[in-house]
């Protein structure tokens, strides 16, 4: 089995330096390939500048210094988070050929056993072709009731990947592709920010035009889960966080709390709890 584990970075190196130092002290670093992936400054559909150089340096810098041999791949220009995201994805699955990718961005801090507890799931879910993903954490998109009833360690929906973290494998992520082609190619080659907001409504037959929205559009289409932690792999550390709520010190802090405790108590006992997605982002739970 393969692992890759990727890490896309953009202008946030004071993040950044925290998420690498995480990964630094993690226990079971053995077998896994590094690779960050930084996006660049200027967006080569618009000419936009959309961070400062010496940002994009800096990050870049600083997953060179890190003690994890980082292949570092640095994008001439600005791509934007989704194009990013699925390129350099299908570079690590299509081309070098990886079984399984870790990916999380500059801003997910992963706790002291990320690293051991991912290569547990990935053995368990790489050959379940009910499982798309599996996340990182738990606090993204769920209700707080969903949150309250946290009794068992892993649940499944039917939802769309995170998007600050998960673990992907291939031939089910390339399998995803063409169902999502027509989204991807509405905003693959335009600068992102400038996307054609009433077309892509069309298409999706919803308000919401991100690239979440279009993953979770081919997501539906397929009759594969993923797999959302109860626990905390991860906290985001960006100043806002997920869906904008802030995530330090506002009152979402503890939900994102660290788990720092060695293995998953439940690790081998999954059960499919039947909670599907209503709409973009709502999850009624039907137990």
């Amino acid at each position: 089995m393969r692992i890759a584990l990727s890490l896309f970075g953009f202008n946030r190196p004071h993040y950044l330096k925290e998420v690498l130092v995480a990964l630094e002290g993690n226990a079971s670093k053995d077998g896994i390939d590094f690779y960050y992936f930084q996006d660049g400054a200027v967006n080569r559909y618009s000419r936009m500048q959309w961070a400062k150089q010496d940002e994009i340096v800096a990050s870049a810098n600083c997953a060179r210094a890190s003690s994890l041999n980082f292949q570092v791949v640095v994008s001439p220009h600005n791509r934007g988070i989704a194009v990013q995201q699925v390129e350099c994805t299908k570079a690590l699955f299509k081309d070098l050929k990886y079984d399984a990718v870790i990916a999380l961005t500059d801003d997910f801090k992963p706790s002291k056993y990320f690293l051991h507890t991912r290569k547990i799931l990935i053995n368990q879910f790489a050959d379940d072709p009910k499982v798309f993903s599996v996340h990182h954490c738990y606090i993204n998109h769920m209700s707080r009731a969903r949150k309250r009833v946290a009794l068992r360690k892993y649940i499944f929906c039917r939802n769309m990947p995170s998007p600050g973290g998960w673990v992907l494998f291939r031939d089910k992520w390339l399998d995803l592709l063409p169902l999502y082609a027509p989204y991807y190619n509405m905003i693959s080659t335009l600068d992102y920010r400038g996307r054609p907001h009433r077309d892509i409504q069309d298409l999706l037959g919803g308000k919401i035009t991100s690239q979440d929205a279009g993953y979770e559009w081919a997501f539906y289409k397929t009759d594969m889960y993923n797999v959302w932690p109860v626990v905390n792999r991860c906290k985001d550390i960006g100043h806002l966080g997920t869906n904008k709520r802030p995530q330090r010190d506002g009152p979402y802090a503890e939900l994102t709390k660290l788990d720092e405790f060695e293995e998953d108590l439940s690790c081998n006992q999954f059960e499919h709890a039947p909670a599907y997605t209503k709409g973009l982002w709502m999850l009624k739970d039907r137990r």
